[in-house]
C-alpha cells in the first residue's frame, strides 16, 4: 500500500501550520521582550508565547506518516498469522493422506 501521496499531504499540513506557528511566536515573543524592558506586566503576553511554543513542539514532534510503528506488526499478524495456519494445515492435511 502507497502511504507516500499521504505522507505528502501531512507533511505540508505540517509545515503549513508550523510555519504560522513560528510566524506568531516570533512577534509574541518580540513583543513580550519589548513589554519586559518597559516593565510592564508581561502575565498575559508570557502565557501566550508558552503555549504557542509548545504548539510549535507538538507540531514539531507530529508523525507525518499515516500509521504508527506497531501498526505494521499488528497487520502482519491479523492477515499473515491466520495465512500461515491455512496453509500449515492444508500441508498436514496433505500429508496425512
Amino acid at each position: 500500500m502507497n502511504m507516500w501521496p499521504t505522507h505528502r499531504v501531512i507533511s505540508a499540513s505540517r509545515k503549513e501550520a508550523l510555519d504560522g506557528a513560528r510566524r506568531h511566536l516570533g512577534r509574541r515573543g518580540a513583543e513580550l521582550m519589548a513589554a519586559i524592558d518597559d516593565g510592564r506586566d508581561v502575565t498575559k503576553l508570557a502565557s501566550e508565547v508558552n503555549a504557542l511554543a509548545m504548539y510549535a513542539s507538538k507540531l514539531e514532534d507530529a508523525s507525518t506518516w499515516p500509521y504508527s510503528h506497531g501498526m505494521p506488526r499488528t497487520l502482519m499478524f491479523a492477515v499473515l498469522a491466520p495465512l500461515a495456519t491455512v496453509i500449515t494445515r492444508f500441508l498436514l492435511d496433505a500429508y496425512v493422506r
